[in-house]
């Protein structure tokens, strides 16, 4: 297993490869193939990261390597070829671009009649904080009938690992724990006496974005027509330095009965009423408005888009009082929408915001 530090702060790491390991049974004649799953011990370096399809970037010195269409590396030794062999793959993710990082696979080839052998490959997954993870620590490992010897439920002051003898497993993080996670098994196949193989599952417990909004409206007394439309900012803070996923920050802006809320996806500045340092630029174009009415307004962050850690998004919108009752006292509102994923924010409890306005 290889130990690959990624910066939080950005969005642009390079995804996680680890090199395999794998053992065959060569022959004189024609050998036969043996099939890898190199990515079961890879993972993204970025929340929201998907991996691509392996390519080979250094083939075998004796003997060929593909990709099948699941994404496995497909080895075939050359004939009458007994010994260490290595494969370079690269794997890519997205969307960040480019990201990629490379990976060996060592395949140790053996002669005919050699006795059975069972390569158990580590094991690498990441999870938010408090989101269970599930897998399968036998997908990359290979051997005839293979079981999980040391199969059952596991409790550390890290979190809880449940571990069949299938080798599916599910680890929930406990509450706060943030960092690596190591769990050792042993893979066993099914000739008897059984060949075993240990391994690592390693867990990547990362602490998730904390977004915050607030409203920065100076001046929040609304008088009558002419007097009657205030310019203000809404900002969305990440706080605890992770950046979120691309394209999936909501958030809902709320005015009260007798005002309506607009918001223009074009503007890339806004004076605000009464503020002190106009124009502020704001970050309009980089939101889509999905749902609402004059009272209500719904945006999500675009495709391409994320919040980096420890900054903030500013949002312009236009608050007008219609028919607001003279000496009302009410509340526009803010929130972030409560991400079950924790992959744009992974704090609820601070997800809403409130300002008191006034009709004169």
């Amino acid at each position: 297993m290889t130990i690959t530090v990624i910066d939080p702060a950005v969005n642009t790491n390079n995804p996680v490869a680890n090199p395999d390991f794998a053992t065959t049974i060569g022959a004189p004649g024609s050998p036969t193939a043996i099939t890898v799953n190199i990515k079961g011990n890879d993972g993204p370096g970025n929340p929201g990261g998907t991996l691509g399809t392996p390519t080979i970037s250094t083939p075998p010195a004796h003997g060929s390597a593909s990709i099948d269409g699941n994404g496995n590396l497909v080895y075939t030794p050359t004939a009458g070829y007994y010994g260490t062999d290595v494969v370079t793959y690269q794997i890519c993710e997205t969307p960040s671009t480019p990201s990629c990082a490379t990976a060996t696979v060592t395949i140790t080839v053996k002669a005919p009649g050699s006795p059975a052998a069972v390569s158990a490959n580590d094991d690498y997954v990441s999870t938010l904080g408090g989101l269970p993870v599930s897998g399968n620590v036998l997908t990359n490992d290979l051997g005839t009938g293979l079981s999980v010897s040391n199969a059952g439920t596991i409790v550390t002051s890290s979190g809880t690992l449940v571990l069949t003898s299938s080798g599916s497993y599910t680890f929930t993080p406990a509450a706060g724990v943030t960092g690596p996670v190591d769990f050792t098994y042993t893979a066993c196949d099914n000739n008897t006496p059984s060949t075993c193989g240990t391994a690592t599952l390693h867990v990547l417990v990362n602490q998730g974005p904390d977004l915050t909004p607030t409203i920065y409206m100076p001046q929040a007394n609304f008088a009558v027509a002419p007097n009657n439309v205030r310019d203000f900012v809404v900002n969305v803070e990440e706080l605890v330095g992770q950046p979120t996923s691309r394209g999936n920050v909501a958030i809902t802006i709320t005015v009260p009965t007798g005002y309506t809320v607009s918001f223009s996806t074009a503007i890339t500045s806004i004076n605000v009423t009464d503020g002190t340092s106009n124009p502020v630029a704001v970050d309009n174009t980089k939101w889509t408005i999905t749902g609402g009415n004059n009272q209500q307004i719904s945006l999500l962050i675009n495709a391409d888009q994320f919040i980096a850690a420890k900054t903030t998004a500013r949002l312009g919108f236009t608050a007008t009082r219609t028919n607001a009752n003279s000496g009302s006292v009410s509340n526009i509102t803010v929130n972030v929408t409560n991400d079950a994923t924790h992959t744009y924010d992974g704090n609820p409890l601070n997800n809403v915001y409130a300002r008191i306005i006034s009709g004169l």
